[in-house]
């Protein structure tokens, strides 16, 4: 036969059945599992292999694969035929339309061969003998399709049932889905039912007439990508806003389960679909027992096994009937008889957005702009904030519990500020990103929280709360202003009723307090715990000094909640007392360290600084501090310490490059803030983009989006 037949090859798929190999940017149509070539290129030799007759070849694929695709088609003589390149995949039902939509404008009724680019067929002569066969019923008029008379109860293929034969040409009762291995056997006995190779040859004008009684908004769709699409001497490209508008299905779902007068032409040719491990330990070449060997591999014992390594050593022991595939970021273990199920597990990565499945690791590979925030969405919308909204929220005692189990169940830590303030940031911004979750309830439970509970009488936030809301740490600590402002900003653009006027009096309070006279930023306590109840006084030295084993030289400071204590008296400390009682020897720097609160030593801005004991305090041998800062009476410390006199702190035991560089970045975090709370709605897409990632990550991750 000498009739023009328009040939087309769908090279869209993924493959993902032969995952971790098979990948969206490098699908199994391009992979070379035989040794003479990528089965995309086998399959475009096979198309030209054509005996008779004018045969113009055409590729349907991603335009992503463009440059493979090219260097695939280089060197063949496609007969005025080319590549078309879809923008994004829309199932072989657009790609059966478009098919029949080029056909008809450059050759008009003719008849049109659709095959899959990624099946092994190794009887070319034998394929254009069954196509050939099939011609005069697609001449006709006549969908026809191709089957494979089945030799196994195979459940990875579909199925065609077939009734009558008219001299060689079966008519088609049904298409049948995917079956489970019982259904299988059934069929294998029942001897009228064939594998379905998906491979379609009919007439243009046949599948548009089709089209337009099963599924017109599908043809419709796809001639208005293809009227609007662009050409150049590198293919045809359908644009993106009217292809990616074609409604994805399957050609069979569309039209052929649906269509009536179907042909089926047994297949003479040897084939394989390549749609699993299984099927490429059936078709590779083998050793003596049953096992193809791929790569770097040793195996010892093995039998009826696939075991494939791109790179590293695999070695193997007593292995039965299993696939062993690994690539550089993964590795597949499975049986044999379970590799159809490979899908699953591509499906569940793609789910939790991991990119294993769709980039192939190389060293010279960058992964494309933005390829992260598929999966940063997925963490934090599907998996984050449904738990923290939930398990993360104490309905008890208000607030939000500081840490979660692994097991999700709350761990009964204090309460600090600047952890309610980030979670009710990341609610607020949540919900600025589209999140459909409870967040102005979980907003306004959080502000209920810490306003109720951690304010201070001077009108700031105090530093912990006890689980059950009462105060641990009364301190007002400048980081923690800042995360409160981060937060009220955030749940004001969220239309909090109550967090601007809460930002303001917050600002009013760091002006009043925290703002340091030197313009460098918010004054910044530590912590001294006196029977139990935190004051506010630091000791300080410089690293330099810490070797000297005493700290006579080093500046001292003492900077008590209610007052500053002035340089003269500063300079009147004895030094000799203090050494002698905050020592670098391990023993007694340890007794002077441990007070009964947490964190007994801080490094911070080029500083070292002690919280020392109230013993440690009444042990300096001169007038040290205000009666108010005593330890309460006991029978081992009960004397009493004359006040110092007061004046304002001027900071001479902190002028270190590391203390100015801390204020300016605080006094700059406090005018973000403030104008975050003043611009509500207005506020600037950089400040509205801040990751709501604030209370999950690192200390220093927390710290930096928290201003």
């Amino acid at each position: 036969m000498t009739e023009r037949i328009v040939s087309f090859v769908m090279s869209g798929g993924v493959g993902s059945r032969l995952w971790p190999l098979s990948r969206q940017d490098n699908p199994k149509q391009f992979h070379d599992f035989s040794g003479d070539g990528s089965m995309l290129a086998k399959t475009l030799r096979r198309l030209t292999a054509r005996p008779n007759g004018e045969t113009p070849i055409f590729l349907i694929a991603s335009e992503r694969h463009a440059d493979r695709v090219h260097a695939d088609l280089a060197g063949l003589d496609l007969s005025g035929g080319g590549p078309l390149f879809e923008p994004t995949g829309r199932n072989t039902a657009a790609a059966v339309a478009l098919a029949s939509l080029r056909t008809l404008s450059e050759y008009g009724d003719e008849l049109v061969l659709v095959v899959p680019s990624d099946h092994e067929i190794s009887t070319p002569r034998q394929f254009w003998e069954s196509i050939e066969a099939g011609a005069a019923a697609a001449s006709a008029g006549r969908l026809v399709v191709f089957g494979i008379k089945p030799t196994q109860p195979e459940t990875g293929y579909g199925y065609i049932e077939v009734a009558t034969d008219r001299d060689g040409v079966f008519d088609v009762s049904r298409f049948v889905e995917k079956p489970d291995l019982a259904t299988a056997q059934t069929y294998l006995e029942a001897g009228n039912f064939y594998w379905n190779t998906g491979i379609f040859l009919f007439r243009a004008g046949a599948m548009r007439d089709a089209f337009a009684a099963f599924a017109p908004k599908i043809w419709q769709a796809t001639e208005a990508a293809y009227k609007s699409a662009t050409s150049d001497l590198s293919g045809l490209y359908m644009p993106l806003e009217l292809y990616s508008a074609i409604p994805s299905t399957s050609i069979d779902y569309a039209v052929m389960e649906r269509a009536k007068d179907i042909a089926m032409v047994p297949a003479g040719f040897r084939w394989n679909d390549l749609g699993s491990w299984q099927s490429l330990l059936d078709v590779g070449p083998s050793d003596k027992e049953g096992n193809v060997i791929v790569g770097d591999v040793v195996a010892i014992d093995c039998e009826n096994s696939y075991i494939r390594s791109d790179g590293r050593l695999v070695s193997a022991i007593g292995m039965r009937d299993v696939a062993i595939v690994t690539t550089v970021d993964a590795i597949f273990v499975a049986p044999v008889s379970h590799s159809q199920h490979v899908k699953k597990i591509v499906e569940q990565l793609e789910k939790s957005g991991r990119l294993e499945t769709r980039f192939t690791p190389a060293h010279d590979r960058v992964i494309d702009s933005g390829a992260w925030r598929r999966r940063v969405h997925h963490w934090l919308f599907e998996e984050t904030l449904p738990l923290w909204s939930t398990l993360g929220v104490d309905e008890r005692h208000g607030g939000f519990h500081e840490a979660l189990a692994f097991d999700g169940s709350p761990l009964m830590k204090p309460k600090r500020m600047r952890t309610q303030a980030r979670q009710v940031y990341a609610f607020a911004v949540a919900k600025a990103r589209g999140w459909d979750g409870p967040a102005e309830r979980l907003i306004a439970h959080g502000i209920d929280f810490m306003a109720g509970k951690g304010r201070t009488d001077r009108g700031g936030w105090v530093r912990t709360l006890n689980v059950d809301g009462s105060v641990a740490d009364p301190v007002e600590d400048a980081y923690d202003h800042s995360c409160v402002l981060l937060a009220l900003a955030h749940a004001h653009m969220s239309n909090h009723p109550d967090a601007l006027r809460l930002g303001e009096e917050t600002f009013a309070f760091l002006d009043a307090h925290l703002e340091d006279s030197r313009m460098t930023g918010s004054s910044k306590p530590w912590t001294v715990w006196a029977n139990g109840a935190p004051t506010r006084i630091c000791i300080c030295s410089k690293p330099s000094s810490l070797g000297t084993g005493r700290l006579a030289s080093a500046p001292i400071c003492a900077v008590p909640r209610a007052s500053s204590i002035s340089s003269a008296a500063i300079s009147s400390m004895p030094k000799a007392g203090l050494s002698a009682n905050i020592s670098t020897t391990a023993g007694s720097r340890q007794t002077a360290r441990k007070p009964p609160g947490p964190s007994p030593a801080i490094i911070s801005n080029g500083l070292r600084c002690w919280s020392i004991s109230p013993t440690a305090v009444a042990r300096l041998n001169s007038p040290t501090l205000p009666a108010s800062y005593m330890p309460r009476p006991s029978p081992t410390a009960s004397t009493a310490l004359p006040a110092l006199p007061t004046a304002p702190y001027r900071g001479r035991a902190c002028r270190s490059t590391g203390c100015r560089a801390a204020g300016r970045r605080q006094k700059r975090s406090r005018r973000r803030s403030r104008s975050m709370v003043q611009a509500g709605p207005t506020l600037s897409r950089r400040s509205r983009s801040v990751s709501a990632a604030c209370f999950a990550g690192t200390s220093t991750q927390r710290r930096s989006a928290c201003g």
